[in-house]
């Protein structure tokens, strides 16, 4: 059974943030969870949008999601979270549950598995997303990209680390 050990909490005290950044990440354990409740500050279009990892980069991914009666796929691999917008919400928040497989390995074909969903007015969008870092780095920081406008007050993220 994994052991979960709390590493890090970011919650944003104020609007306008386009990343927020995990950084120093020990390299002790064996893979990554990380949580997302987020929502767009100044955007006016649309119901929601993606959150994106810019660094490190996944690729050779697959998207698949569904809305409303429309199930698809398109090749969306650093798509791991969904983000409400403000101007079509009062109050939610865009939800995703991610882990990255190996991260501290010295080999490549590091995993990203993504699964996130929003909720707004008449939408409900569910993703799941894998993607592959193909770096031999360890992964120690990850910054995380809001896809349209910037992050509200509030949305946070919470990286854990697991040991199994």
């Amino acid at each position: 059974m994994a052991n979960f050990k709390h590493i890090a909490t970011t919650t944003l005290s104020s609007n306008g943030s386009t990343t927020i950044e995990m950084a120093n990440i020990p390299a002790t354990y064996q893979d990554l969870r990380i949580y997302i409740s987020a929502r767009d500050y100044n955007s006016n279009n649309g119901t929601g949008t993606d959150i994106a990892i810019t660094s490190p980069t996944f690729n050779a991914g697959q998207s698949f999601y569904g809305y409303s009666t429309i199930i698809g796929a398109d090749t969306g691999a650093n798509r791991i979270g969904g983000i409400v917008l403000s101007a079509n919400e009062a109050n939610n928040f865009g939800a995703a549950f991610d882990e990255i497989l190996n991260y501290s390995s010295s080999i490549a074909d590091k995993n990203g598995i993504f699964q996130n969903g929003i909720a707004s007015s008449g939408y409900l969008v569910t993703v799941l997303c894998h993607g592959v870092n193909n770096s031999a780095t360890p992964i120690s920081s990850i910054t995380i990209l809001a896809g349209v406008g910037n992050f509200q007050t509030g949305t946070t993220v919470a990286l854990y680390g697991i040991t199994k």
